[in-house]
């Protein structure tokens, strides 16, 4: 009752504000702050709002705007001149990713005009120009001489919600539960099959294949999903998404991982990507993600697993690494 009064209250303020929200968003003379805080409502009226959802998204110039700051965002990052001026392009970047995710889940409507839009191409193009040098520095700003800020960045703030805008950019929707699909794994067959055979209403194998296009986007997605520690604990710089979630941190290196799994999950649909992702080395970080001690890391990571006929395997594999290896209470025990 009283989330479905918050609920309640959030439908009532959108609905009277809405109008002036989508005018600085799509308005010419809104500057980045501007665009970036009606973003924001944008996300906050489409999220668990259907209603929202489908008016927000239809109403003119929103889809493109969206897209836009993307771009813009992307366009700043590499030219790599000004980097206060930057993080500004890159927060309200990150706010409108956020706003794609919200308004694209299960919404045909909006999901088709996303992609017309060119949404999937401009959110994994900005994952890929910020993976770092050859120095490996990611979210090393192209004209800094140090090593960059660590913890938060409005850079790992824009990877993460870039990463979960891709994710339900691909993902497939059934009718029964208006969810994402469920997928069973045939070991014999070497195969996935709709569970119960949901009738689809979105399918997004088109965008899959997109997405497995974009050059160096693969492998960028496995590398953050490595990059992290998954029984680090709580740490200041490097939170738990779950930690992350509830402080609205969520532009720390660690919850991008968590993103990033999300997109390896829909990849893992797809014949030609699973042995990639399948592969010892991903296999190897995704089996200690699954096994760590954060539940939103882990069920990501089991459903990757799954999606990659690997799941089964995971705990021979935890056991052979050895006690000076891996510590598996630290890691939450068994799957």
């Amino acid at each position: 009752p009283e989330m479905e009064a918050i609920r309640d209250g959030e439908f009532s303020a959108c609905n009277s504000g809405l109008p002036q929200v989508l005018s600085f968003l799509t308005s010419a003379d809104s500057d980045a702050n501007k665009k970036g805080q009606a973003a924001a409502l944008v996300s906050l009226c489409s999220n668990s709002h259907p209603v929202n959802r489908a008016k927000i998204g239809s109403s003119e110039g929103v889809v493109s705007s969206l897209v836009d700051l993307i771009r813009v965002g992307t366009e700043k990052w590499k030219a790599g001149e000004d980097i206060q001026g930057t993080y500004k392009h890159l927060d309200t970047a990150g706010l409108a990713a956020e706003a794609i995710w919200a308004l694209s889940e299960n919404s045909a409507e909006n999901h088709k005009a996303f992609v017309e839009a060119g949404a999937i191409n401009e959110l994994g193009g900005f994952i890929v120009a910020s993976k770092g040098g050859e120095d490996g520095k990611v979210c090393s700003f192209p004209g800094q001489s140090n090593n960059g800020p660590i913890g938060r960045t409005p850079c790992n703030f824009f990877r993460m919600w870039a990463a979960a805008a891709l994710e339900t950019l691909s993902n497939d929707y059934c009718e029964k539960e208006n969810l994402p699909c469920l997928y069973d794994w045939d070991d014999d067959e070497k195969t996935l099959t709709i569970h119960d055979d949901e009738t689809v209403t979105i399918d997004a194998s088109a965008e899959r294949e997109s997405i497995a296009n974009i050059d160096g986007l693969l492998e960028e997605l496995i590398s953050i999903v490595c990059s992290i520690d998954p029984a680090r604990g709580h740490m200041r710089e490097h939170p738990l998404p779950t930690e992350s979630m509830v402080g609205r941190d969520d532009g720390t290196p660690s919850t991008v991982a968590w993103a990033a799994a999300g997109v390896l999950k829909n990849l893992a649909l797809l014949d030609t990507v699973r042995p990639s992702i399948a592969a010892d080395g991903p296999y190897n970080c995704l089996c200690k993600m699954a096994d760590g001690s954060d539940w939103l890391e882990s069920d990501i990571a089991e459903d990757v697993l799954h999606h990659s006929g690997r799941l089964d395997d995971c705990d021979a594999y935890l056991d052979d690494l050895g006690d000076d290896d891996y510590d598996e209470e630290a890691h939450g025990g068994e799957l």
